[in-house]
């Protein structure tokens, strides 16, 4: 008999408690014990919102232009943004409209693939990407993945943009530069 059993999802698993759920749960064991509490956790607001905040609201749930799923790529003002900051801090651009990417001015010639990744982690500036967070947008459902593929484009695009340009966290992830210490 098959087993139907609902399980979260491999991404979902490896997220950490909600950490006000966590706070509430301390809270609750110091009451709990007869600790006299003053609460300051989430400041829940004790005034009603804004009449302008309500009435923009409505409006732009009203719009027609809201009405779809965004793009599975974003917002391409939000790619542009970003690429645009790279540009000034690593003399990288990527045209997220035409996929072109340019070092110091030359077009550099990526794979689409080294493309995927580039773009990737250039949205999450910082941010420690796993390999498995990678593969799960480089590759749909079902499609054969090789165990060192990431490593390699990796390294592809390290030949191409600069050694320095996409760094590692051993046994964590990649992440891009942005001038800040990832190690604490």
């Amino acid at each position: 008999m098959t087993d139907f059993t609902p399980h979260l999802a491999r991404n979902l698993a490896k997220l950490p408690p909600y950490l006000f759920a966590r706070i509430d749960a301390l809270k609750a064991e110091a009451k709990a014990k007869g600790a006299d509490l003053i609460d300051v956790s989430i400041g829940d607001p004790d005034q009603p919102t804004f009449k302008h905040i309500v009435r923009e609201g409505k409006a732009a749930v009203a719009d027609p232009a809201n009405h779809q799923y965004p793009s599975y790529t974003g917002k391409l003002s939000f790619r542009t943004a970003v690429a645009q900051w790279y540009q000034g801090r690593f003399g990288v651009s990527l045209d997220p409209a035409t996929r072109q990417v340019n070092r110091d001015g030359q077009p550099v010639l990526l794979s689409a693939r080294e493309y995927a990744v580039l773009e990737l982690l250039m949205q999450r500036p910082g941010a420690v990407l796993s390999r498995a967070q990678i593969e799960d947008r480089l590759y749909g459902w079902g499609e054969e993945i090789e165990s060192n593929a990431v490593s390699v484009y990796v390294h592809q695009l390290r030949k191409k943009l600069g050694a320095d340009f996409i760094r590692s966290m051993r046994g964590v992830g990649y992440f891009l530069d942005t001038g800040k210490d990832m190690s604490a």
